[in-house]
């Protein structure tokens, strides 16, 4: 008896794909950056970056999906008019952490950890470039990140190890991919980014869990990038 999707689309999907889904913004990423050199800021050079990056990890699970025959809902990209609201979760979780780990900077003697987006953002000039980055932070990269982190890695390690290691096991990548791009001191920093990190990455499984599709977890990573983005923006 042949499967259906709908009845085969979990366990059509590996560990092997998100490592796909991953490389191919690696891939994106480069390809990018080649014509990126040319450009007049660093804004500009940013905002490519991000397209090339993104659009590979995007072009890569559809490229996957199509090969599967399978459709992107199925790993529970979904969207409801009513998750709109978990923006509001996404605020109040920046600034919950942002409290939370007020200490810790203060004992390492340091602030939020820098990290090369955040620099490039900052400096940034153009109301266009920077609203296109806006954009880019607080809507493009949580539906690609929810795509690839809840609707791949979270449901293949649920699979194999059960909810609550699978909810661990997609948290502690989430954090561990966050790494990329810090600068400045770089254990000093991953102290501050990883348990952040991983709490939000906790949060966000627990809402793809219990609601079994990505549109809360999306909103809610929208509403955490958002003030992140607009607070580097405003500042500079």
């Amino acid at each position: 008896m042949v499967s259906t999707p709908a009845e085969r689309p979990v366990s059509d999907w590996s560990v092997g794909d998100f490592i796909w889904a991953i490389l191919g913004g690696v891939i994106g990423a480069f390809v990018a950056g080649l014509p990126a050199v040319f450009l007049p800021g660093q804004g500009e050079t940013l905002l490519v970056l991000l397209v090339g990056q993104y659009a590979g990890h995007f072009l890569t699970i559809r490229h996957l999906a199509r090969r599967k025959s399978l459709d992107l809902e199925e790993l529970g990209l979904s969207v409801h008019p009513v998750d709109g609201t978990a923006v509001f979760l996404g605020v109040a979780l920046q600034f919950g952490l942002l409290l939370l780990f007020a200490p810790l900077a203060r004992l390492l003697g340091t602030n939020e950890p820098s990290q090369a987006i955040g620099d490039m953002l900052a400096a940034s000039d153009g109301l266009v470039v920077r609203a296109l980055l806006v954009v880019m932070i607080a809507l493009v990269v949580p539906v690609v990140e929810e795509t690839m982190f809840r609707g791949i890695l979270l449901r293949v390690a649920t699979r194999w190890r059960g909810a609550r290691a699978g909810l661990v096991t997609s948290a502690a990548v989430f954090a561990t991919f966050h790494l990329l791009g810090i600068t400045g001191n770089v254990l000093q920093s991953a102290a501050l980014v990883l348990p952040q990190i991983f709490i939000v990455g906790v949060v966000l499984a627990r809402l793809t869990q219990r609601r079994g599709r990505l549109g809360p977890a999306i909103f809610t990573h929208a509403g955490f990038n958002l003030v992140a983005a607009l607070v580097i923006v405003t500042a500079a």
